[in-house]
């Protein structure tokens, strides 16, 4: 029984890196050497080493060996791109600016973001939209969230547990902020700059256990939007996420 190694390749072509990881049989079998050309697409293919020059769709592999052994090859695109910034999300309509209006000579220490499925959501809430309950709040929902709003933008200080909390403990976690009957979940980009993704009254989202769905569904689209550790703040501790 002949063995099995492994070897991966890391080539380069224009833009693109390809790592190509090839299963090849050894013993009775003499080794090769694949030269890798004009790939920009393919990802797999059983192919006959024996052969000189193998079409993988978009790809050429032109091989040489003395056996005639069947190798796997499997390539596995990585592009290499730059992560986005925060004006690269917003110019791309990822994220808007959500502001309110302060003091006359307040200024601004902190960012809030919104996706614009959340600020379609808040319009919602700011024209009039009512729980399904009763209010938890002495206040009326957009009241409650223009308050929640204007402590977090004018850096006021937000009080843990009560105001916000990380739905997990772990790293580059899902944060929530809360009203009594106000939930909003979204991450911190950076400290004092968080962006929000999803709202919902506080009575629906326990009553349906629906945290797990919203911090799984924000870290896919963190993810589709190719956001790394540069764009989301690792710790789970308040004084990780924000200043004051």
């Amino acid at each position: 029984m002949a063995a099995v190694g492994c070897i991966g390749l890391l080539l380069t072509c224009h833009s693109l890196k390809f790592a190509v990881h090839t299963a090849i049989l050894r013993g009775p079998y003499r080794s090769f050497f694949a030269v890798l050309r004009q790939s920009v697409k393919s990802r797999s293919a059983w192919i006959n080493p024996g052969a000189a020059v193998i079409p993988l769709q978009h790809s050429k592999l032109i091989a040489y060996t003395a056996g005639s052994c069947f190798l796997r090859i499997v390539i596995r695109p990585v592009i290499a791109t730059r992560m986005p910034t925060i004006s690269d999300l917003v110019a791309n309509g990822a994220i808007v600016r959500i502001e309110v209006e302060l003091g006359p000579h307040e200024q601004p220490l902190r960012l809030l973001y919104g996706t614009p499925q959340f600020v379609a959501w808040l319009q919602e809430i700011l024209a009039g939209a009512s729980p399904p309950s009763r209010l938890l709040g002495h206040l009326a929902p957009a009241q409650q969230i223009d308050d929640l709003f204007y402590s977090f933008l004018s850096g006021a200080p937000l009080v843990f547990n009560r105001q916000f909390r990380a739905v997990r403990a772990e790293d580059n976690a899902v944060w929530e902020l809360k009203t009594p009957d106000i939930r909003i979940f979204g991450w911190f980009m950076t400290k004092d700059c968080f962006v929000a993704v999803f709202g919902n009254w506080a009575d629906i989202i326990k009553d349906h256990d629906l945290y797990r769905g919203y911090r799984i569904a924000i870290r896919r689209l963190r993810r589709e939007l190719g956001i790394g550790e540069t764009l989301c703040v690792k710790g789970d501790a308040p004084d990780d996420v924000l200043s004051v």
